[in-house]
């Protein structure tokens, strides 16, 4: 509406606006609801055309939102950062492999920042400027599976994919692992166990480069490129967490997808999960001993 003046954007103040009734309803609705116009994108005869009424803060229309592109990384450089590190000194005042696993993703955080470059994320469907809590907004009002919220649709997934689970689960709901999982080897000699060095080495050199990352955000891909400058941190954080008998909290959790397979969309059974886990902890599932 030309006839409303509207404050900078983000500030709380109410538009300035004509003696028209519809301009008057619509500032009523505004002021009504804690409406905050966001928008500060103006024509040629500085209006704004397209209005961003929010009533939650952090919204900015004008930023971009980023993400890190691996494949235009520094890899020299960050090879070259991992290998000069005395990982058995930096490792060696940690209390736990939780500790060790903090540490190391704390130092490719800070190599990830400094030598791999962000690019603007493409999002098809909704404009740059969206949040995540737009993005969520947006996508409940589609309401695919008729559900109130996102909420209650991973909700139903998960009832459904937990209950094609056959093993037993506590009343904490805690997988008893003991009926359901026969691993082979006595959990008192798990302490025993040992991975080496040269295994870790080839897994990690053949390691599948087209995967994607886990919750770490970390894909198989940066991995793949520094194989060789990643064994040692990896070799003994593997062994540190097998003769303690302490699999990583960090690696306990994975993204879980729903992948249509046929017939009704809106229909949960019709859709199977994926599980990506976190690529250092599929490393120390599939390496050998």
């Amino acid at each position: 509406m030309s006839c409303i003046d509207w404050p900078n954007a983000g500030s709380d103040a109410l538009p300035i606006y004509s003696s028209s009734l519809l301009s008057q309803l619509l500032v009523d609705f505004v002021s009504l609801n804690n409406f905050i116009q966001h928008n500060s994108v103006y024509n040629n005869r500085l209006k704004v055309l397209d209005l961003i009424l929010c009533n939650f803060p952090n919204v900015n229309p004008n930023s971009k939102m980023l993400k890190s592109n691996f494949y235009k990384g520094d890899y020299e450089k960050i090879i070259s950062e991992l290998d000069s590190k005395d990982w058995i000194k930096i490792f060696a005042e940690c209390e736990d492999v939780n500790s060790m696993v903090d540490l190391f993703y704390e130092i490719l955080d800070k190599l990830i920042t400094q030598f791999v470059p962000k690019t603007k994320l493409h999002i098809r469907s909704e404009p740059i400027w969206f949040s995540k809590e737009l993005i969520r907004l947006n996508k409940e009002k589609i309401k695919t599976l008729h559900s109130a919220n996102g909420t209650e649709i991973c909700n139903f997934f998960a009832r459904h994919f937990s209950s094609s689970y056959s093993g037993s689960v506590t009343g904490s709901g805690v997988v008893d692992f003991n009926d359901s999982v026969n691993s082979g080897y006595d959990v008192n000699t798990i302490g025993s166990l040992h991975i080496s060095k040269h295994k870790i080495y080839l897994y990690l050199k053949r390691l599948d480069s087209s995967k994607g990352a886990g919750d770490d955000g970390i894909p198989s891909y940066f991995v793949a490129k520094c194989y060789s400058a990643l064994t040692l941190p990896l070799y003994l954080i593997y062994n540190r967490s097998l003769s303690t008998g302490i699999f990583p909290t960090k690696w306990k959790t994975a993204k879980v997808v729903p992948v249509f397979k046929k017939g009704n969309h809106e229909l949960v059974s019709n859709y199977r999960p994926i599980t990506i886990l976190n690529v250092f902890a599929k490393i120390f599932e599939v390496t050998p001993i």
